[in-house]
């Protein structure tokens, strides 16, 4: 016969083993509900991204339709120096009137032609329509003459600045 220790003891062993159970059944349950809130959780998260992902689609749709409308918007308002069209102008050479033809396309001086030399002498003329590449390229009829044909360049470079003239806006 077991003593009464010793059923003591196999009671009290039963009951932590019990414990022991039910503790390690607790821990497993918590385990299996965290589990489960970390599968929503990372469904949640999931939709989330999705979502985010369909805003910033939405939104770069957006800033790319407003962009376009924007520089539309400025381009319709923008105004320019000079209005668009075609006009001349005339100066004095070294012997007598020059006429030149200045286009202006969206503000910008496009081309500039000598129509007419007048009675300037063809060698200097030649050398005096080097000023014109110098306009086109500086916008602005502001640029040093051409030397050895200072008249006829000055008388060209006098008929553009009368022509851009009659092209200011008002």
């Amino acid at each position: 016969m077991l003593g009464k220790n010793t059923h003591f003891k196999i009671k009290i062993i039963n009951l932590i083993m019990i414990a022991a159970i039910l503790y390690i059944y607790n821990i497993n349950l918590d385990l299996w509900e965290t589990k489960e809130s970390l599968q929503a959780e990372q469904k949640m998260a999931e939709l989330a991204t999705e979502k985010l992902t369909e805003l910033e689609t939405g939104l770069d749709s957006m800033l790319a339709e407003y962009t376009t409308q924007n520089q539309e918007t400025e381009e319709a308002l923008e105004t320019y120096l000079w209005q668009d069209g075609t006009y001349e102008g005339t100066g004095t050479g070294f012997a007598g009137e020059l006429t030149v033809s200045v286009t202006i396309e969206k503000g910008t001086i496009t081309d500039i032609q000598l129509v007419d030399s007048g009675n300037d002498d063809a060698a200097y003329v030649d050398m005096a329509v080097g000023v014109i590449d110098k306009m086109l390229a500086a916008q602005t009829w502001e640029v040093d003459a051409v030397s050895g044909a200072t008249f006829s360049s000055n008388g060209i470079k006098d008929a553009v600045a009368e022509a851009l003239s009659l092209a200011e806006n008002p």
